[in-house]
């Protein structure tokens, strides 16, 4: 049995010699006798020998010398990188990989070296929306594997970001995207075999989802490798493949153990968020739980709603400026989406949370939907609207070319029976063993949410979202092609790859990777409190309902509005936060330079010193752990 170092603590007086060569040491081995201390002695003991020598009345305490290290930082990060942080403006005639997004400040403050006001998107408003800075972290998802599950189909017209693109490559110069053959992870995946097809792993969603988590100048991730799955074969079979690849990839032989793995889900169910809205004034009684479980039923008041809004909007309802197609006229409105749970996502991410290791972040939404948690109380809000009355549906089309589009038609509901309607409610978002991620704009002047971004206390954190500089293919430069990605689709994939960092400091610290609720825990901790609503509309006392115009929004001219015809991706502007947390994730000074090891305790329990008093013989077996 192996034997570890250990100070022998003597009850005053005892005769060390004695001790040793007759007494209860006789025949172990003594490492140091320490004979300018009186009462230790060093020795050389194994687990049966200390529990031995814990028996004896003649010794007082055996302490295990632990194995000790430096209690400094290094002086140098392990990687640093000097460079432009870039948002809004596009480059020409210049390599791509001399910028980086300002998402790498909102997101871990790095340090800026040279910029002429606030960092940020509104040059008009006096923001840098290019300055010099230097990235600097020691740790970059060496200890994650990143994979992308995406609702695209890929081509092999971007086959060659797998092999040559500079964000796609390790600091060898070396490919991270791995090739992977999905059908060995699920059989149902069978268009998704990369590694012998050797062709079509990206479109371009995907790419840029990829570089936002974990490129080599666009990501905080940039030592993860990268992989690929696409949902054309069905959502659970992806998922379940991503699931049977966590569980089956090999040991990271620098660690001992696997790799975490670190999934995006930038995708959405088309039609879902959006299936109905009514007038305010139809509505007769609004049932809003608060989001401790309490109920307050509040009935439309004699002469109506009014101009007075905030029964709704304190309940966490979004009103929304709709033109009613049974008069033409436009009216302040409440929305409601599917009602109904996808509770096989559900499924799929509760064994995600018993695996360990693999932690989901999922992007939002695009709609400006609000809604709230599965969890959460406000769930089952309703609205219950009067007999009879007409509603109007949103129904979602396929304009062509998979531009889907809002199709508003005016409905009658039925003479008998009540309408009631669950605004708060959301299909497939908002589990508890995932992470709903909302998008932000860069900007320090205007820290809001993306016009287009769903939002409400659904959101666990924001990141930063459109104008993001990534290798989305947009944009021909002297290294490749680049530009700037953006929607929830960024957002999700941003905070995944600010997580992985975290991720790798728990690990190096405890020896284990954080459970998803110790992650949330440490988002939620380390998060910058700096988003804000603009408080355009006064909803105690509504204007008539019409287009309103934001100038803190990138580009919004119809906030609050639904329009018939618009995109259902992106189509439809929000302002304020209706109760989503004002944090984006960010990674602090002490994680993204700090290492990690020197914080770790390798002590276990300590059952401190013989008592005093009562019973002090015969000491109680103790089992010494290694």
């Amino acid at each position: 049995m192996e034997k570890k170092i250990y100070i022998v603590v003597l009850k005053p007086g005892t005769d060390e010699t004695a001790f040793l060569t007759t007494g209860p040491a006789a025949g172990m081995q003594v490492h140091s006798n320490l004979n300018n201390f009186d009462g230790i002695i060093s020795m050389l003991l194994t687990e049966a020998e200390v529990a031995s020598l814990l028996e004896s009345d003649l010794v007082v305490d055996v302490e295990r010398e632990f194995p000790v290290v430096p209690t400094a930082y290094p002086v140098t990060p392990e990687y640093t990188r000097n460079t432009t942080l870039k948002t809004r403006l596009n480059p020409a005639g210049v390599n791509g990989s001399n910028y980086s997004g300002t998402n790498f400040w909102f997101h871990g403050g790095v340090d800026i070296t040279a910029n002429s006001g606030p960092v940020g998107f509104f040059t008009t408003s006096g923001e840098d929306a290019e300055v010099s800075a230097t990235i600097e972290q020691n740790f970059i998802g060496e200890y994650v594997d990143i994979v992308a599950v995406e609702a695209g189909s890929p081509t092999s017209a971007y086959d060659s970001y797998a092999y040559t693109h500079p964000d796609f490559l390790d600091a060898n110069n070396s490919p991270r995207f791995v090739k992977t053959d999905w059908t060995t992870y699920d059989n149902a995946l069978v268009d998704y075999d990369q590694a012998t097809s050797n062709t079509e792993f990206f479109d371009a969603h995907s790419i840029g989802v990829l570089s936002a988590a974990g490129g080599k100048y666009c990501g905080w991730s940039k030592g993860s490798s990268l992989r690929v799955v696409f949902l054309g074969n069905g959502v659970a079979a992806a998922y379940n493949g991503v699931l049977n690849f966590h569980n089956n990839k090999p040991i990271n032989p620098a660690t001992g153990r696997r790799n975490a793995t670190v999934v995006t889900g930038a995708w959405g169910f088309v039609g879902t968020d959006y299936d109905s809205a009514i007038w305010i004034e139809r509505v007769n009684t609004i049932n809003a739980y608060d989001a401790a479980g309490n109920l307050t039923v509040i009935t439309r008041p004699g002469g109506g709603w009014g101009t007075d809004l905030t029964p709704f909007t304190d309940n966490g309802m979004s009103v929304r400026v709709i033109n009613d197609p049974a008069d033409s006229t436009d009216k302040w409105m409440v929305d409601w989406g599917t009602s109904t749970r996808y509770t096989a996502l559900d499924t799929i991410m509760s064994n995600y949370n018993n695996a360990g290791g693999i932690y989901h972040f999922r992007s939002a939404g695009n709609n400006a939907k609000v809604s709230v948690g599965l969890n959460d109380p406000r769930y089952n809000t309703t609205i219950q609207v009067d007999n009879g009355v007409s509603y109007v549906s949103l129904a979602v089309v396929d304009a062509g070319g998979g531009n889907y589009v809002y199709d508003i038609t005016n409905v009658t509901t039925p003479g008998s029976g009540t309408l009631l309607a669950y605004p708060l409610r959301h299909y497939d978002m908002g589990g508890g063993n995932d992470f709903t991620i909302a998008a932000a704009q860069h900007s320090t002047v205007n820290p809001l949410l993306d016009d287009y971004s769903n939002r409400g206390p659904i959101v666990d954190c924001a990141a930063t979202g459109a104008y993001t500089w990534t290798a989305y293919p947009s944009i021909s430069l002297l290294d490749g092609t680049w530009g700037y990605f953006s929607g929830t689709s960024c957002a999700g994939p941003v905070a995944a790859g600010t997580a992985s960092i975290m991720i790798c400091d728990f690990f190096i610290k405890r020896g284990e990777y954080p459970t998803i609720a110790q992650l949330r825990e440490m988002i939620n901790k380390y998060s910058k409190q700096t988003l804000e609503s603009e408080g355009l509309v006064d909803f105690s006392s509504v204007p008539t309902a019409a287009d309103i115009t934001s100038s803190r929004l990138y580009f919004s001219n119809e906030v609050f509005r639904i329009k018939d015809g618009d995109s259902q991706n992106g189509g439809s502007d929000l302002s304020d936060l209706f109760g989503t947390r004002p944090e984006m994730i960010y990674i602090p000074q002490s994680i993204r330079l700090g290492t990690g090891k020197y914080f770790a305790d390798p002590r276990g329990p300590s059952y401190g010193r013989r008592p005093a008093s009562g019973q002090t013989y015969p000491r109680r077996k103790i089992k010494v752990g290694a």
